[in-house]
């Protein structure tokens, strides 16, 4: 079962905002970008490209900022399974949904 603690439905962000977390949150989340950003994973910067999504467990790094425009929708929630056990994705690694 999901619980869902917080969302956001395409809220944009302040230009220039950045996004650090280095002990991620407490809970699970996942984030849907409907314009370019940057992560850096593994110390290195990887750029996305548009509609890009990413699933974060709870306690996992995360640090993100715009490449332009700050724009996103996100889903903070707690899960009985661990979501990755469920869909073939892995937390922390950006994927591209085929009909975004």
């Amino acid at each position: 079962m999901f619980l869902e603690n917080y969302s956001e439905y395409m809220k944009y962000e302040q230009d220039n905002s950045v996004i650090y977390r280095p002990n991620g949150t407490s809970d699970y989340l996942f984030l849907y970008f409907p314009l370019p950003m940057i992560f850096v994973i593994d110390d290195k910067e990887v750029a996305t490209e548009n509609n890009a999504c990413i699933l974060f467990k709870p306690g996992e790094f995360h640090h993100f900022y715009a490449k332009t425009k700050f724009c996103n929708s996100f889903l903070h929630f707690h899960a009985d399974t661990d979501p990755t056990k469920i869909y073939s994705i892995k937390s922390g690694e950006i994927f591209y949904p085929s009909n975004a």
